[in-house]
């Protein structure tokens, strides 16, 4: 089997669109992690990327497991060494855990995300703290100079 006919096999046994499905179960993880609070809420940009760099850390930790699998692969067939089948293992065990690694920080993104959209939809402007909340300019009721008129051509007979 020439190497495009085995890459063209192995990908027509994954699902039509990866990334969806990876997006799909992102999401679930996400929500599950949100309603069980496992997820610290931030509350400023500032907090948001120490939780981002930390994330990060972790998943360059893993990206390093997986590179020294792969660099002990490597120098096992150099030295003519014993074993492959065992490093090969270990290499899909830290691909494994890079990619929990990467789906969890794609859900803690997402949560900061929605916490930051959330904080900057509650935050006023000084011009709007200084509108009284019953005083309706927020709502589209200015005035009513303008109601039923339209181009501002008046609307009664006269």
């Amino acid at each position: 089997m020439t190497e495009v006919a085995r890459q063209v096999n192995i990908e027509s046994l994954l699902p039509d669109d990866v990334q969806r499905e990876v997006r799909v179960f992102t999401d679930r993880l996400y929500r599950a992690f949100s309603d069980g609070g496992a997820l610290p809420a931030v509350r400023n940009r500032h907090e948001a990327y120490g939780h981002i760099a930390q994330g990060f850390n972790t998943l360059s930790g893993a990206y390093k497991h997986v590179k020294g699998a792969v660099d002990d692969c490597e120098r096992m067939l150099e030295s003519g060494e014993t074993g492959f089948v065992g490093m090969a293992t270990t290499l899909y065990d830290e691909m494994l855990g890079l990619a929990k690694e990467s789906v969890l920080f794609a859900a803690f993104a997402q949560s900061i995300s929605y916490d930051l959209t959330e904080r900057l939809q509650s935050i006023k402007t000084p011009l709007e703290e200084l509108i009284p909340d019953d005083a309706g300019l927020l709502d589209g009721a200015a005035g009513g100079e303008f109601d039923n008129e339209e181009d501002g051509e008046e609307t009664e007979n006269g």
